[in-house]
């Protein structure tokens, strides 16, 4: 499948207090209620009144699994009078320094304006050909990529995607002479690593890859981070096909697993078990300074017939990897970079408007909720304390590093819009 919305119209900038950039308004607007409908007008309208918006041009929808998908989206497609709507489902929400890791959550950004354009879409069959799924969106997006596009938010199932094969195929198949900004998070479904879900307009899919194309006058100021230490053992991939670890150390991924986990945590407790120890992969020292030292992959889903593990993306046989394990302090710091590396790319510009993917992994499977609360007041008060700000807690970071599109694990992406 490969549905394709063409939108013309720029962003809008709004926060919950009112702001208005040159033409461009933007509102938030959040809802916990456990009624779909009720909760549906109450972020619309939160969000058209936040942003002094009469009618949205565009539409960004993140929301918790506790609502049938398909019944939400539409009620909020349906409330914004069917303005293009792009978005996933999600373990938690962000709106604000607001946060909500709960079952019922909808958050959604209403944007108006006459700077900017977006194209949206969906593409699916991620899990039989990620390749041919990046090829689809090349083709998609190809007339429309020119000298003023900024970026390609990206929202792909968590449990199908190989995002080095998306990835590659659809920058082949575009042929740019420059780096096409990727920025987003795969879709979760509140630790169940059962069905993640992906929006376009009023249309809910899995196995697919929600995408919307931002050009016009501004500009993207991308960064990410993480927080994660290595406990020093090394470990040896020795069979393994694209995303899929067969063998590590030459026995069963699953059998090496038994040294850092007990028997429940890889049955009963794997939904969280499998965040605790990140694979981290070695970077070059080029890169080291501003990220870290490893890059983090993710333990997506496991076989316990083949004892095979699934991450998001390629791996190669016999590569090395770490074992790693979360640490606050580093991530408080992380944080800290995060928000001034932000602030360095725009200068003493306002952000027109932010977007923050964030791992569901640095949750509240992690630190408190008043710790996450302290995060991002910190990060408001670096970036802007009046942005519209918007997020969810993801399976899967998209950013770039170093000029290359990755997805990451274990981090925070931030995307700020100026």
């Amino acid at each position: 499948m490969n549905s394709l919305v063409i939108w013309q119209a720029p962003y809008n900038l709004n926060n919950f207090s009112q702001i208005h950039t040159m033409s461009t308004q933007v509102g938030i607007g959040k809802s916990i209620h456990r009624n779909p409908k009720i909760a549906a007008s109450q972020a619309v309208e939160m969000a058209l009144k936040t942003g002094a918006i009469e009618k949205a041009d565009f539409v960004f929808m993140f929301s918790s699994v506790g609502y049938d998908q398909k019944t939400i989206v539409k009620y909020v497609y349906d409330f914004f009078g069917g303005a293009p709507l792009c978005g996933c489902s999600a373990e938690g929400t962000i709106a604000g320094w607001e946060t909500d890791e709960s079952n019922f959550s909808v958050v959604v950004m209403a944007i108006r304006s006459d700077e900017l354009r977006f194209t949206n879409g969906i593409v699916g069959g991620l899990k039989s050909n990620s390749a041919e799924a990046g090829r689809a969106v090349a083709g998609s997006i190809r007339d429309r990529v020119n000298a003023d596009t900024a970026g390609l938010f990206l929202f792909p199932d968590a449990l199908t995607i190989n995002f080095e094969r998306f990835k590659t195929a659809m920058e082949t198949e575009l042929n740019l002479d420059h780096l096409l900004p990727l920025f987003g998070g795969l879709a979760s479904d509140n630790w169940q690593w059962k069905q993640t879900y992906q929006y376009c307009n009023d249309q809910v899919t899995s196995d697919s890859a929600a995408w919307a194309l931002l050009s016009g006058n501004l500009q993207i100021a991308g960064a990410v981070n993480h927080g994660c230490v290595s406990l020093g053992v090394s470990h040896r991939i020795t069979r393994s096909d694209g995303n899929v670890i067969y063998e590590i150390d030459g026995k069963p991924s699953v059998e090496t697993l038994r040294k850092y986990l007990s028997e429940a945590e890889l049955t009963k407790g794997w939904g969280t078990s499998n965040m605790q120890f990140p694979l981290g992969f070695k970077l070059p020292d080029s890169v080291t300074e501003d990220y870290g030292q490893f890059f983090l992959r993710a333990m997506m889903s496991k076989d316990d017939q083949t004892g095979a593990v699934t991450v998001p993306t390629e791996v190669s046989q016999d590569e090395t990897f770490y074992m790693t394990r979360r640490d606050y302090g580093l991530m408080v710091n992380g944080i800290d970079r995060l928000g001034h590396q932000i602030k360095q790319q725009i200068g003493d510009k306002q952000p027109k408007l932010v977007f923050q993917f964030e791992c569901c992994g640095r949750g509240k499977v992690f630190i408190r909720e008043e710790q996450q609360s302290a995060l991002l007041k910190s990060l408001h008060e670096t970036v802007g304390s009046d942005v519209p700000w918007l997020g969810f807690f993801t399976y899967g970071e998209i950013g770039p590093l170093a000029g290359i599109n990755q997805v990451h694990n274990y981090t925070c992406v931030m995307a700020a819009i100026y």
